[in-house]
């Protein structure tokens, strides 16, 4: 069985106290055709939580002077 947000009644749930995760991604660069991932991260958004998740990307690729400032990687 599988349930879709929409198959979920959340009128009168404040949105603050559900779960969610926010994940966060650094890239070598903004051109989405050429850019590669360098670093991938996330946070569990749940009341009393704290974990969390971190982790270098090897791009495969040089890392432009540009992006190494804008992510001190």
């Amino acid at each position: 069985m599988t349930v879709s947000a929409l198959d979920i009644d959340l009128n009168g749930i404040p949105l603050g106290s559900l779960p969610a995760i926010a994940l966060d991604t650094e890239t070598t660069g903004l051109n989405v055709a050429d850019a590669r991932i360098v670093q991938i991260g996330a946070v569990r958004l749940a009341p009393g939580a704290t974990d969390f998740f971190d982790m270098l990307v090897n791009p495969g690729v040089a890392i432009s002077p540009g992006s190494t400032e804008i992510h001190h990687i």
